[in-house]
């Protein structure tokens, strides 16, 4: 599993410009990795809208979240570096919601 850093949570830096943007209904079950990050090292900032959720950076096609990773709570931006062909996947722990993601890219200077 490659290494994910919280940069918000670490740095108190919320910057950045988006390159891209996704959105994945979440459910109890957890999804196929339905949000692939693309081939280079990523900033991606994450918003759960309905219920909170969990989720996983993976390999696209081999990621399963479970309840016991990530916790991602209802409304609340977090941003997250992850290695180069990331995908994530994101399950609720009841009900359903959707899970916002956009890859965001930095000032060289960060």
């Amino acid at each position: 599993m490659d290494t994910i850093y919280n940069i918000a949570q670490n740095t108190g830096f919320l910057g950045g410009r988006i390159v891209s943007s996704t959105s994945i209904d979440t459910t109890t079950t957890s999804d196929e990795p339905s949000a692939n990050l693309g081939d280079t090292h990523q900033f991606v900032r994450v918003i759960a809208i309905g219920n909170p959720c969990h989720i996983l950076f993976g390999t696209f096609g081999s990621t399963t979240a479970t309840t016991s990773h990530t916790y991602l709570p209802t409304g609340t931006a977090e941003i997250f570096y992850t290695d180069s062909g990331n995908s994530i996947a994101a399950r609720t722990t009841t009900g359903t919601g959707t899970l916002y993601i956009d890859v965001l890219s930095f000032p060289e200077q960060f």
